[in-house]
C-alpha cells in the first residue's frame, strides 16, 4: 500500500515539474530606418510633344556634329552638304528658319539667316539635347513654327571628378578630337572642355559633269577645321541658392569647292569661309520650396567672314567677293514659378533682346 502511494506521487510530480526551452525567433518583419524620396515638380503634365535624345546615341557618335547625330536618330529632315558643309534643320516640312536653337535658354539662330549650321555644333560640349516640335518649342521660346532644338548643360555642383580624352580617325586624313576635365566640391563646380575636328576631306568622286564621258577625280578644296572650347562655372551661395557662368568659344574654317560643271573650266576658283562665335551665359536660381526664382544675361559675338575670287586662264581676278559680317547680341531673363496648390501652378517670364548686326554688304542699316 505505501509502495503505490510513492509511485503515485512520483507521477504527480513529474507532471507537475516545468521545463523551459529557448530557441531563436524568427520574424517576418524587418524595420529599416526612414528615408526620404525627393523630386522637384517640372511641369503638371501638359500634352508636349518633347523627345529627349539617349545618351548611349550621343555617345555613340560623341565625336560628330549634331547635324549628324539628328539625321541618324530623330524624325526631322536634315539637309545638309556634306561633312564640313552647310547642315540645316527642319521639322515637319517647315523652313530651317522655322527651326530655333535654343542653348541655356536662348535663341543662337542667326539674326541675319534667322537659321543654325548644325555642322559646326558638337555633340559632346552638351549634357542634354531635346527635341520639342510644333507648339511645344512654345514652352520654351517664341516663334519657332515648327519646332525648337534645346542644347543644355548640368550643373556640376556634388558630382565626381573626372578627366576623359576620345579621339576618332577616320579616312581622308579625318581627326576628331574631345578632351574634358570636371572638378567638384559641395561649393563650387568646374567643367572645361575642348574640342577640335578637322578633316581634308580630299575623297574620290566620279563627276559626269565633264564633258563628253566624265572623269574619276579627288575632291579639292573642301577641307575643314574647327577648335573650340567651354568652361562652365558654379557656386552654390547656400542651401536654395546658386550661380552659374558658362562660356562657349569657337573658331570654324572652311574651304568650299567648286561645282562640277566649272571644274577644268580654266582659271582658279578660291572659295572660303571663316568664323568665330563667343556666347556666355551668367545665370541666378533660388527655390525656396514652392517657388522657383532665376534670372539670366547673356552676351552673343560672332563674325563671320566668306571670301570668293575667280580668275580667268592666265590668273586675272574676273570677281571677287569679300564679305564681313559681325553679330552682337544682349539678352536678359527672368523667371518665377510657384505652386499654389498640389494641382494649381502659376508661371511667369519676361525677356529682353538687343542685337546689333554690322555688314559691308547691307549699307546705311
Amino acid at each position: 500500500m505505501v509502495r503505490l502511494n510513492k509511485k503515485y506521487i512520483l507521477a504527480i510530480i513529474s507532471i507537475l515539474i516545468n521545463i523551459s526551452v529557448y530557441c531563436q525567433p524568427v520574424y517576418d518583419t524587418i524595420q529599416l530606418s526612414e528615408f526620404e524620396i525627393v523630386s522637384n515638380n517640372k511641369d503638371l503634365g501638359l500634352p508636349l510633344n518633347i523627345t529627349s535624345i539617349d545618351s548611349i546615341y550621343r555617345n555613340d557618335i560623341n565625336l560628330q556634329s549634331v547635324g549628324e547625330l539628328l539625321a541618324l536618330y530623330t524624325p526631322v529632315f536634315v539637309k545638309s552638304y556634306g561633312r564640313g558643309s552647310v547642315s540645316t534643320v527642319s521639322f515637319r516640312g517647315t523652313g530651317s528658319r522655322h527651326t530655333k536653337v535654343v542653348w541655356e535658354g536662348f535663341d543662337i539662330n542667326s539674326p541675319m539667316l534667322g537659321q543654325t549650321d548644325f555642322s559646326t555644333i558638337p555633340i559632346s560640349i552638351f549634357d542634354d539635347i531635346e527635341l520639342s516640335y510644333g507648339g511645344s518649342s512654345l514652352s520654351e521660346i517664341g516663334g519657332a513654327l515648327g519646332g525648337s532644338i534645346n542644347l543644355n548643360t548640368s550643373c556640376n555642383l556634388d558630382t565626381e571628378n573626372q578627366v576623359s580624352i576620345s579621339q576618332s580617325i577616320g579616312s581622308f586624313n579625318t581627326f576628331m578630337t574631345a578632351a574634358e576635365l570636371r572638378i567638384s566640391t559641395n561649393k563650387l563646380g568646374s567643367k572645361t572642355h575642348i574640342i577640335q575636328q578637322s578633316s581634308l576631306n580630299d575623297f574620290t568622286y566620279y563627276n559626269n559633269a565633264i564633258l563628253p564621258y566624265g572623269k574619276t577625280m579627288k575632291q579639292g578644296n573642301a577641307d575643314f577645321k574647327n577648335r573650340g572650347f567651354t568652361q562652365q562655372l558654379d557656386y552654390r551661395i547656400n542651401q536654395n541658392q546658386t550661380i552659374s557662368l558658362i562660356t562657349w568659344n569657337q573658331w570654324n574654317n572652311r574651304d568650299i569647292p567648286a561645282i562640277m560643271t566649272n571644274i577644268e573650266k580654266g582659271g582658279q576658283q578660291n572659295e572660303w569661309q571663316k568664323g568665330f562665335f563667343s556666347r556666355s551665359i551668367a545665370s541666378w536660381d533660388l527655390n525656396s520650396g514652392a517657388t522657383h526664382l532665376s534670372g539670366k544675361v547673356a552676351y552673343f559675338y560672332e563674325d563671320m567672314n566668306y571670301f570668293l575670287q575667280t580668275t580667268d586662264t592666265i590668273g586675272s581676278p574676273i570677281s571677287t567677293i569679300d564679305s564681313k559680317n559681325n553679330v552682337q547680341s544682349l539678352s536678359l531673363s527672368a523667371d518665377i514659378k510657384t505652386s499654389i496648390s498640389s494641382s494649381l501652378q502659376l508661371k511667369g517670364s519676361l525677356k529682353y533682346i538687343n542685337q546689333i548686326v554690322n555688314s559691308n554688304n547691307y549699307y546705311d542699316l
